[in-house]
């Protein structure tokens, strides 16, 4: 006998010459079903080793390469992180399209300049955030999108491409605190004044 993964079992030779029932047969009591079988075919899949390498996306590859660039360990196994200058243009990939570029299925709510109409952000490019439970507008926290040019400077301001009038501001380090007093970083945020929530149906624009 021997004990295993699955219980004991028995192994070695074996005679019919010293058969008790005397009638020269040999049973073998064996419980096979479905539940069991099922069972053991789990275990082999979840012992198999993935030959297959995961796919990482963008984002978890610039992080992946930042954590080797910055980070080791010292001779007692502790980690030791070095101060790198954060540059906007490691991050290109985190710009949204302009949505004022035609598109092929445009998104019907918008964020429009006050003062020239043009469109200067979609509904989804909005980063909402909430206040007492209350999700907060007394800034305009967004996505940052192509017209921008934020990918030259750390931190600046916010102009509309079109009249160049101050929309917000924007900082990919220190980051802004709205006036509810959530801090965001990265941050980069239109003014509610300075801008109007429409919603376009067939062309025809509804200022909310």
């Amino acid at each position: 006998m021997q004990e295993t993964s699955f219980g004991w079992i028995i192994a070695g030779p074996y005679s019919t010459r010293n058969n008790s029932a005397g009638n020269g047969t040999t049973k073998c009591n064996f419980a096979n079903t479905r539940e069991v079988t099922e069972q053991l075919s789990k275990f082999w899949e979840l012992e198999e080793v993935c030959s297959e390498k995961p796919a990482f996306s963008s984002e978890e590859v610039a992080c992946e390469k930042h954590f080797a660039n910055t980070v080791k360990r010292d001779a007692a196994g502790k980690f030791i992180v070095r101060k790198v200058k954060i540059l906007p243009q490691e991050f290109h990939y985190l710009i949204q399209p302009d949505p004022s570029l035609e598109q092929t299925e445009p998104e019907p709510n918008v964020y429009r300049c006050k003062k020239c109409r043009r469109i200067l952000a979609a509904e989804s490019n909005l980063l909402l955030h909430e206040s007492n439970g209350v999700v907060c507008k007394e800034t305009y926290f967004v996505e940052p999108i192509a017209w921008m040019n934020v990918l030259q400077e750390n931190q600046g301001k916010i102009l509309c491409p079109k009249c160049s009038t101050k929309l917000g501001s924007f900082s990919w380090i220190m980051g802004c605190q709205c006036p509810c007093g959530i801090q965001v970083a990265p941050a980069f945020y239109l003014t509610p004044s300075k801008v109007d929530f429409c919603n376009v149906v067939k062309n025809l624009e509804t200022t909310c």
